[in-house]
C-alpha cells in the first residue's frame, strides 16, 4: 500500500510562506517503509516537488480555462475556440437516446431468435416423446425400456 503523508511545517504557523505549497513537506510510506524520493535528499520533501511532479495531469486542459489566458502556441489547438468545441447537452442526450433505442431494438431482436430456437425445440422433443420411432433411424426399432435394438433378419 503507497500512502502520501502531507505535513505541516513549524515556520507556516510563525510566519506563513507567501506560497501555501511552500508551508508543507510530504513523504512517501510504501508498505510500512519511508521511501526517498528521487530529487529529494531527505525522507521529508517539500510539497512543491509532489505539485511538480503531479502537474502533468493539468497541462493542455480543453476549456479549463477562460480562453484569454490560453497560450497561443502553434502547437497547441486545443481551445474553447475551435470549430471541434464539445458537444452540447441537447446532442448528449439525443445519442444517448438512440443508443438505449438501438440497445433495445437489437437485444428485443436476439430474444426473439432466441425464443422462437427454443420453442421450436420444444415442440420437436414433445412429439418425439409422444412418438419414439419419428426419432429411430431408418432400421433401428425401440424395444420398451426406451434403448435401442438393431433389426437383425434371421
Amino acid at each position: 500500500m503507497v500512502t502520501i503523508e502531507l505535513y505541516r511545517t513549524i515556520e507556516s504557523e510563525t510566519a506563513p510562506a507567501a506560497d501555501p505549497v511552500d508551508n508543507y513537506l510530504f513523504r512517501i510510506v510504501y508498505n510500512a517503509k519511508v521511501m526517498t524520493v528521487p530529487g529529494c535528499p531527505d525522507t521529508l520533501c517539500a510539497a512543491q516537488l509532489l505539485v511538480d511532479a503531479l502537474s502533468f495531469g493539468q497541462e493542455n486542459m480543453p476549456c479549463s480555462v477562460s480562453p484569454d489566458s490560453v497560450p497561443d502556441d502553434d502547437e497547441d489547438e486545443d481551445n474553447c475556440d475551435s470549430d471541434e468545441a464539445p458537444l452540447s447537452t441537447g446532442i448528449w442526450v439525443t445519442l444517448v437516446m438512440l443508443s438505449l433505442l438501438i440497445g433495445g431494438l437489437v437485444g428485443a431482436g436476439v430474444m426473439v431468435f432466441v425464443e422462437k430456437h427454443r420453442q421450436e425445440k420444444t415442440q420437436r422433443d414433445f412429439v418425439i416423446a409422444q412418438n419414439p420411432l419419428l426419432a429411430a433411424p431408418d432400421g433401428v426399432k425401440l424395444n420398451d425400456g426406451g434403448s435401442s435394438v438393431r433389426e437383425s433378419a434371421l
